[in-house]
């Protein structure tokens, strides 16, 4: 990109030209300027983008204005744009997002609704206990889904505590996390 000028005075007041070339298919542009102003040269630029698309950097013979001036006004133009582009785009993805939410929250609430038959735990029951850590720690999906079994001692509203063979102790775990455990009979060939 380099600007060629000051040349004699066209019948439309033209001085400079704005000459910028694609670096990868060597085609020539040039564009006529009035003046060496940064807003203008800005322009050109901008028409060259948005003709071979943005450069990953725009190579010149650092003259003294391409220094400050035009690249703040570059800068400026092509930030703006960018930034109106991801907001439109993050917007357009949070409405999707948004939806799928949506969605899910009335399918849940339909499965709760449908009146699927919930345990009824008594004390002294033997249950299972869902492993709730392997759903939060990676790996572990290979760990065991329900551990036990454990002995309900006491019930209150929605939370039981369960004590272990081994004597271990868990105090208030939700009833939806417990599972009624079914001990095998024996298979005697």
């Amino acid at each position: 990109m380099d600007l060629i000028g000051k040349l004699a005075t066209t019948n439309k007041g033209y001085k400079y030209i704005c000459v910028m070339v694609d670096y990868l298919t060597k085609w020539p542009q040039a564009y006529p300027l009035r003046t060496k102003c940064a807003d203008e040269v800005t322009e050109c630029i901008m028409l060259f983008f948005h003709q071979f698309e943005a450069p990953k950097r725009i190579l010149t013979d650092q003259g003294k204005e391409f220094v400050n001036a035009v690249d703040n006004s570059v800068e400026t133009v092509v930030g703006e744009e960018s930034v109106s582009e991801d907001i439109e785009r993050l917007d357009k993805i949070k409405a999707v997002v948004q939806d799928n939410v949506r969605k899910v929250q009335e399918s849940t609430r339909r499965r709760l609704k449908s009146g699927a038959p919930k345990p009824d735990f008594k004390v002294g029951d033997k249950v299972l206990r869902q492993n709730v850590r392997s759903q939060q720690r990676k790996g572990g999906k290979l760990e065991a889904n329900f551990l036990g079994p454990y002995i309900i001692t006491a019930l209150q509203g929605k939370s039981a505590d369960l004590q272990g063979d081994s004597g271990a102790f868990f105090p208030k775990v939700n009833v939806d996390h417990l599972q009624h455990f079914r001990e095998e009979k024996p298979r005697i060939p």
